[in-house]
This record gives C-alpha cells, sequence and structure tokens, in this order.
C-alpha cells in the first residue's frame, strides 16, 4: 500500500500486523526533525512495508531522527527494534516498563492477572488459553525511552504539535495535536469503524489501585470535544473527518451497554466471567482478555454508580444489583 498524505508534512504509511485489529498505521512528519510516530509490530513483513513506504516518500529508516509512541502495545512499538544508533524515543513514562522488559513489572503483571482471572471466576482452562504478557512482548521491542512526554509538553521538533494524555485504551496512551489545521494524530484512541477497547491494566505501582479503564478512556474521549478536530489520523483504518459526532456516538454506545449489562443481574449475583461468557458467546473463546476487559469496565462503571455491588465467596468477586432508588448518576455520566 503506497504512502497516503495525511497533511501538512505528515504522510500515513501502513503496515500488515498478526493481530485481529489489522493493519497499523504510522506516521512520518517532517518538520524540524524527521519524525516517525509509532513503529509498528516486529515482524519481518512490517519491517519490508516500512521501508518500501518510506522509499516511496525518498526517504530511508536512516532519515529518521527521532520516534514518538503513542502507546505501549506491540502494534506501535516493535519497529523500534530495527533502528540502529541512538534515535531518540519520546514516550509517556508508563511506556517505559514495556519497553524494558522489566522483570519485575513482568512479574507483577503476571500475579496481577492470575489473580484477576479467579476474582472474575474464570476457569483455569479458559485462563490459561488467553494471551500471556510474554507473548505480546514477542512483538514488541527491547528499548528505552529517552524523553517522557506528557500533556503540555511538546516533543523536540514539533513546535507545532501539542500532546494531550488520554489513557483508557492504554495507560500510557498520548496524542498529538496540530492547532493550525486542526489535525489530531490519534494512535487508538478513536478509530472510524471499530471501538477501540479499555483494555485492563495492573497500577503501575504496587500500592496504586488499579486503573478504571473504561472511565478513562470516557475521560479522554470528552476531552477530545473541548478541542477542534478537523481530521483524525488513526492508529487503524482510515483517516476521517467527523471526530465530534463520532465520539457523541461511542460515548451513547457505551451508555447502551452499560444497560446491556446492568440486565444480566436479576434475581442472583454473579462473576464477570457469566456475563462475558452470556454477551459474548463466540469471541470470548478467542479473545477472552478483550471480552473481560468489556465487561469489567461497565461493572467499575456500575458500581461507582451504585447500581450494583460487590461480595466475596472462595476467592470469586460476585455483582448484584442493589436496592438504589435514585437516578445513579455520578459525575463520568455527563
Amino acid at each position: 500500500m503506497q504512502p497516503i498524505k495525511a497533511g501538512d508534512g505528515v504522510w500515513q504509511i501502513t503496515l500488515p500486523t498478526p493481530f485481529a485489529i489489522g493493519p497499523v498505521n504510522v506516521y512520518i512528519i517532517q518538520s524540524e526533525k524527521i519524525t516517525l510516530i509509532d513503529a509498528g509490530p516486529k515482524t519481518e513483513e512490517a519491517h519490508q512495508a516500512f521501508v518500501s513506504g518510506l522509499e516511496a516518500i525518498h526517504l530511508t529508516p536512516e532519515s529518521i531522527d527521532q520516534i514518538v509512541l503513542t502507546h505501549h502495545h506491540p502494534d506501535h512499538t516493535g519497529l523500534v527494534d530495527y533502528f540502529a544508533g541512538d534515535i531518540p524515543i519520546f514516550a509517556h513514562p508508563h511506556c517505559e516498563p514495556w519497553l524494558a522488559h522489566e522483570p519485575a513489572f513482568i512479574k507483577r503483571y503476571n500475579d496481577y492477572f492470575r489473580d484477576l482471572s479467579v476474582q472474575m471466576g474464570v476457569p483455569a482452562k479458559a485462563s490459561d488459553q488467553d494471551p500471556s504478557i510474554e507473548d505480546y512482548l514477542a512483538y514488541s521491542s527491547r528499548a528505552s525511552v529517552d524523553h517522557f512526554i506528557q500533556e503540555g509538553d511538546r516533543a523536540t521538533g514539533l513546535a507545532d504539535w501539542e500532546v494531550l494524555d488520554v489513557p483508557g485504551h492504554a495507560s500510557s496512551h498520548i496524542a498529538l495535536y496540530r492547532p493550525y489545521d486542526k489535525l489530531l494524530i490519534g494512535g487508538d484512541l478513536l478509530l472510524e469503524k471499530v471501538s477501540s477497547n479499555a483494555i485492563l491494566e495492573p497500577p503501575f505501582h504496587d500500592n496504586d489501585l488499579a486503573p478504571r479503564t473504561l472511565l478513562q478512556y470516557r475521560h479522554s474521549l470528552r476531552k477530545c470535544l473541548d478541542i477542534e478536530v478537523d481530521k483524525v489520523l488513526p492508529g487503524h483504518g482510515n483517516i476521517f473527518s467527523g471526530a465530534h459526532g463520532l465520539i457523541l456516538e461511542r460515548l451513547k454506545q457505551q451508555v447502551k451497554r452499560r444497560h446491556d449489562v446492568l440486565s444480566y443481574f436479576q434475581a442472583e449475583a454473579l462473576p464477570v466471567f457469566t456475563i462475558a461468557k452470556e454477551m459474548f458467546s463466540k469471541a470470548y473463546q478467542s479473545q477472552l482478555d478483550l471480552v473481560l476487559s468489556e465487561i469489567q469496565g461497565h461493572i467499575d462503571w456500575l458500581v461507582l454508580r451504585g447500581d450494583i455491588q460487590a461480595s466475596i465467596k472462595d476467592g470469586v468477586v460476585y455483582y448484584e444489583r442493589t436496592d438504589h432508588l435514585g437516578d445513579g448518576l455520578c459525575p463520568i455520566d455527563v
């Protein structure tokens, strides 16, 4: 696939991935420094497509001055390993342990999800089939973040681009916004054809609470309603306009899904896995991690609203309706 001119000095290059989401988009910004935004998965097919894409716009991998990562997922970080030398990497601080492959971080991740699977009522057989962090890291890079960037920062050589913190799909997620032509390089924040999953993550530090990823994601979407966006340059799929309308539709869909999840709580208390299996009778068999993230995110929301409450039996967390008689409104609903 040929590169697409995505904006003034901005090119989109599309790369194959081995993941269900399909191809991933990376971007070249030709500004004070030639900057690569995101880096595809670590596969030879993606690398060859990347080199071909660069050649089509008269560049080579050696032309790249720096890399900015929108988030830590392996389909966005893997080709960092193909760059020789000390090319600087800019990313959110939460990207660092994923790139460094820190043993303590990997252990904490595996321990957290092992315990969480029990709490969700996931049978051991199903849990064993779920991809491990090592499976994901096989497509990622092994590197170090040279410059941490967060909201309010600007990467060196990208003076026109503002950094926005947009966690939810990933705790490390940032977006880049250029006010003069209202371009948003959004990573996986907002995709035209599919709704990004608010993927569960362990707490970043041992004593932190685990993030409520769906609620973070809703906040990040609403944040984008406060800026003018002419075009979204997404991590997957086509470049598109009409971001505000799509955001409102996504928020509305989440409210509907919340109602759907609540409808399962009638006479008995249920664990997360039971609802996941009922709502996604096919998808849970092949994408259990994403399905559990979806259900747990909406359950977190329902608990915060006071619509359901939790109890623990034999290590499994069960949820049931409350006698809540109010409207159930909380700040994230508006």
